[in-house]
């Protein structure tokens, strides 16, 4: 529902557009702090850039939208097709965090710099 003035909106739909407001706001911050972290603008997260940085950004990001959202929401978020990409994403985040020490370090600057 596309919403035009607050006071055409019962309170409990006022309560769910403000939740998903704020939700979606969560979700701009995790992908800005990705983006500063890996040195990249936050649209290279969102597009479909297959660059190493990039996609490292890409994959903690939705790992850590999907820790707030369903998937098929962090699907949209992200402007992907559906869930299974999400899915891919954070097995790539995990398979990233074991083997590569860089990774690591920095997806701990961003869940620092987060909380």
């Amino acid at each position: 529902m596309k919403v035009t003035h607050v006071s055409d909106l019962k309170t409990d739909e006022l309560c769910k557009e403000l939740s998903q407001r704020m939700s979606r706001s969560k979700a701009m911050k995790i992908i800005e702090v990705c983006a500063e972290i890996f040195g990249i603008h936050p649209s290279q997260i969102l597009a479909y850039d297959r660059q190493l940085a990039p996609v490292q950004a890409r994959s903690l990001a939705m790992a850590l939208v999907a820790e707030h959202h369903t998937l098929a929401e962090t699907a949209r978020i992200f402007q992907r097709h559906n869930h299974t990409t999400v899915i891919a994403a954070k097995q790539r985040a995990d398979r990233f965090t074991r083997n590569d020490e860089a990774f690591r370090e920095k997806a701990m600057f961003v869940i620092r710099k987060l909380k």
